[in-house]
């Protein structure tokens, strides 16, 4: 993604007042930005590996926060606006999860007053902070992977690691690999990996891949081995209950999984019910760290682990 259609891409929810700003912003500084956020009143927040930082009236990324521009509140409202398309009533689906997807993949997530119905979250009002997660579609990340792993034939894989790891990148981009030669459906619950906007794929996921946007896991992992026959189903963050049946009734179906989970070590990942029903349920063949620099594409054969 060059300098130029990152801006372009992120600047269209931007108001007139920041996208002056950003424009200011050079190519080169800009393209280690990871997420923007907007609070009302306060300095706009510029998250680059994991620090933070402010921008300056000269577009400047600094350190010193007196010198930080602030978010308004109809900075906040016209970009809300605008990833609706003016039009909110028909993005109540995304909005009750905290988000919209806009061209490029760019995740924008919402802070407000919940609405909740039925005991339910229905949606979202008075939004009062947001934050601009820009997605990078990294091609040949996970080439390494491949190469180790799929070589001759295909298996199940959890990835794990801590938030802002890398987990939906590598898992993108291992989409991209396996679904131009296999059969794949991507369970795309928060439509992340294809980063789906007017019926139109933002990420290039393979060929031969179907996806299956908003779908919650259950449903959609079952849905797709019902219609689809996939040969493997990917999907991203599992651990839940819904998601141990569904997995089990793929592997019962030959089907192999590719997902990943939150979690900073194998010893993590098996503390948490699901993972480790998963795991003596033999659900996955390996499980590849991401995270630490010395975990970053360990990979760990579950025959080791599961006697």
């Amino acid at each position: 993604m060059t300098g130029i259609k990152f801006k372009n891409e992120i600047g269209v929810v931007l108001s007139d007042r920041l996208k002056q700003l950003y424009y200011k912003i050079s190519d080169n500084r800009l393209s280690d930005i990871h997420e923007i956020r907007l609070r009302t009143g306060k300095e706009i927040d510029i998250s680059i590996r994991n620090q933070e930082f402010f921008i300056s009236p000269e577009g400047e990324i600094t350190c010193e926060r007196t010198k930080a521009v602030k978010a308004e509140k109809s900075d906040i409202d016209y970009a809300f606006n605008v990833a609706c398309q003016y039009s909110v009533h028909s993005f109540q689906n995304e909005i009750s999860q905290g988000y919209v997807t806009i061209a490029g993949g760019h995740r924008i997530g919402f802070c407000g007053s919940a609405v909740i119905k039925n005991n339910r979250l229905e949606t979202i009002k008075d939004i009062f902070a947001l934050n601009i997660r820009i997605a990078r579609e990294i091609k040949g990340c996970a080439e390494d992977i491949i190469n180790n792993l799929f070589c001759e034939k295909l298996v199940s894989v959890l990835f794990i690691g801590p938030p802002a790891s890398g987990k939906t990148t590598v898992l993108r981009d291992i989409c991209r690999l396996i679904g131009n030669k296999n059969k794949l459906s991507i369970i795309d619950e928060r439509n992340e990996i294809a980063a789906t906007v007017n019926s139109i794929p933002q990420n290039d996921v393979g060929i031969f891949s179907d996806i299956f946007n908003s779908y919650p896991k259950f449903e959609g992992i079952m849905t797709a081995i019902r219609v689809m026959s996939p040969l493997i189903i990917a999907c991203d963050e599992i651990g839940g209950e819904h998601d141990v049946i569904a997995i089990e009734s793929a592997m019962n179906s030959g089907v192999k999984i590719i997902a990943t989970a939150h979690a900073g070590s194998v010893d993590e990942a098996l503390n948490k019910k699901g993972i480790a029903k998963l795991i003596e349920l033999n659900a996955f063949d390996y499980i590849a760290l991401l995270g630490t620099n010395e975990n970053i594409g360990k990979i760990i054969s579950l025959k080791k682990l599961v006697k």
